[in-house]
């Protein structure tokens, strides 16, 4: 946690196409998606999950136990993903190998729109100086015709644009932060599980605090 960017966003199993990223870290500067292989686990679906992520983001990396690092090389080669090994017993990472941060070939626009919110989308199309459909017009009808705006944009514009509304829009405050860096991992894990509930998050963080 330290070091971290001042907007940062962190969700978990979140639906990408027909697959579900474990985590979802979202930045000022872009979306990243690690997906987590355990001992048990086998590569069998990875290079289906690898394709719906990159439809997300250029930013994809597989975790695995250090153990595993050669059973799964080769495949974070072939599709161009960063590979984490994690030693569990002594809790450190090693970056094995560096994801592509610059192949926005395989974005699609739909997979980057269904991450927004309903303001969101109202704030990504006036970062990119439009107008966008607001509160004068009906629920379904503002999403879609919001949602048709979004999808007239370039491609890299419109995922630097979504990156910076997203990470501002739900941003962890700095209170959770000051307590995560210094929780032992399992509650860390919890809380930024609950995050997405801020009422609840706040009421956690209270007690602890």
């Amino acid at each position: 946690m330290n070091n971290h960017p001042e907007n940062l966003c962190i969700q978990f199993e979140y639906p990408v196409g027909d697959s579900w990223a474990d985590i979802l870290v979202i930045t000022d500067q872009g979306i990243q998606v690690v997906e987590i292989k355990t001992k048990r686990d086998t590569p069998n679906r990875l290079e289906t999950q690898i394709s719906d992520y990159k439809k997300l983001t250029p930013n994809v990396s597989l975790m695995v136990d250090t153990h595993d690092v050669d059973k799964y090389s080769d495949i974070c080669t072939q599709n161009n993903i960063g590979l984490l090994a994690l030693a569990v017993e002594d809790k450190k990472f090693s970056n094995m190998r560096e994801e592509s941060l610059d192949d926005y070939s395989l974005l699609k626009r739909g997979v980057l729109i269904d991450l927004l919110r309903d303001k969101e989308q109202q704030q990504v199309i006036a970062l990119l100086c439009d107008t966008p459909y607001g509160s004068e017009t009906a629920n379904i009808l503002r999403w879609r015709q919001n949602r048709n705006m979004l999808c007239q944009y370039n491609i890299k514009d419109l995922y630097d644009a979504v990156s910076f509304v997203v990470a501002q829009s739900r941003s962890i405050p700095q209170y959770l932060m000051n307590l995560l860096e210094s929780c032992p991992v399992p509650l860390i894990a919890a809380l930024l599980q609950v995050f997405p509930n801020r009422p609840q998050c706040e009421r956690i963080a209270r007690i602890l605090l």
